[in-house]
């Protein structure tokens, strides 16, 4: 009786831990991607702009400025 529950709490921790790296692996790509889209269009608009760039400070306050708007929170 005793190795059943063991054998069970082993193969309980074992899909566990299966599915903690199924999701780790697959957060860590959907970051990169939005991280890779952000930095695709920053670097095409500090290539091809006409006009002053502001600081790479000022354009990252920006886009948070830009996120926090975009949750339509007046408290925000």
């Amino acid at each position: 009786m005793k190795k059943i529950k063991i054998k069970e709490t082993a193969v309980s921790l074992l899909i566990a831990a299966v599915w903690f790296a199924i999701g780790w692996v697959a957060n860590g790509r959907l970051q990169k991607s939005d991280t890779a889209l952000f930095e695709q269009v920053q670097m095409g608009l500090t290539e091809h702009d006409v006009n002053e760039m502001p600081s790479s400070r000022e354009m990252t306050y920006g886009a948070i400025r830009g996120m926090v708007a975009e949750i339509n929170d007046p408290h925000a």
